[in-house]
C-alpha cells in the first residue's frame, strides 16, 4: 500500500479540525479520566488497528494539554480517511474520524487583485 503525502490544503484543514476535536476533549477528558470507554484503549491497539486495519500513519503529532499528552492525526492518502488520537499515558482514545478532506474557503484581503 502506498502512503503519499497530504497536500498543504489538507494538512491545514486536519490541522484546525485537531485543534477544535481537541479542544472539545480537553473538556471531557477529566470526567473520563483514566477509565476505558468504547473509544479509548491501550495505546498500542489503537495504533496498529489505525495502520493494519485502515492503512493510516500518524502524519501530524503535536503535545497537547500543556505538554500531559500526545495529539496526533493519522491519515491514509489512498482512502483519505483520517483520525485525531490523543495519547495520555499509555491509554489512547480516538477523538474523530472521517473520510475525505474539504478545502478551506479562500479569504479574500482587502486590495486583493485576484
Amino acid at each position: 500500500m502506498s502512503h503519499r503525502s497530504p497536500s498543504g490544503q489538507a494538512l491545514a484543514f486536519l490541522y484546525v479540525a485537531t485543534i477544535a476535536a481537541t479542544c472539545a476533549f480537553i473538556l471531557l477528558w477529566s470526567s473520563v479520566a483514566d477509565a476505558q470507554t468504547g473509544n479509548c484503549a491501550p495505546m498500542g491497539v489503537i495504533e496498529s488497528g489505525l495502520e493494519s486495519r485502515f492503512g493510516e500513519v500518524a502524519v501530524i503529532a503535536a503535545p497537547a494539554m500543556e505538554g500531559a499528552a500526545l495529539m496526533r492525526v493519522w491519515h491514509n492518502a489512498d482512502t483519505d480517511t483520517w483520525t485525531v488520537t490523543l495519547t495520555r499515558g499509555t491509554t489512547t482514545c480516538m477523538l474523530v474520524s472521517g473520510t475525505g478532506i474539504v478545502g478551506l474557503p479562500r479569504v479574500e484581503k482587502k486590495g486583493d487583485p485576484s
